[in-house]
């Protein structure tokens, strides 16, 4: 099942499930979540029959500046901030030992600002428009 939105609605979140897959196409970014995602309970409110989703933001190429913009918070001593990485970083997150955890989003202006954790905290800002949920059905419902 697909549910498509736009950045004007108000875009459901897969709180505390893990990307097991981020990758790149032409326009979109597409993340491939976990199997048996109708055990968390931010998925039994969402989409209780969901074994996995498909997440696809189109990018939309926002003024000429980057689809998307990947930080890792730095914590110190005395202070913290954000460390802007590389976008071919964001390719590799997926991969890291714990997982990547998507935590929470906000929506703004043709853009959208996304939360993960793994082995330490990540935000992204991706340039988008429209936001695809395509739910993988279970079969354990069906």
């Amino acid at each position: 099942m697909i549910q498509k939105f736009t950045v004007e609605e108000l875009i459901p979140i897969p709180h505390d499930c893990v990307i097991s897959k981020i990758s790149l196409e032409h326009d979109h970014m597409i993340f491939t979540f976990e199997n048996r995602l109708f055990k968390h309970e931010s998925i039994q409110k969402l989409h209780p029959s969901a074994d996995s989703l498909i997440m696809r933001f189109h990018l939309t190429h926002y003024q000429g500046t980057d689809d998307f913009r990947l930080y890792v918070r730095k914590a110190g001593k005395w202070h913290e901030g954000y460390k802007r990485l590389k976008n071919d970083e964001l390719l590799r997150l997926a991969q890291h030992k714990g997982g990547l955890r998507y935590l929470y989003h906000y929506v703004g202006s043709k853009e959208m600002i996304i939360h993960f954790c793994s082995d330490k905290n990540y935000v992204l800002y991706v340039c988008t428009d429209r936001v695809d949920f395509n739910w993988i059905e279970s079969q354990e419902f069906i």
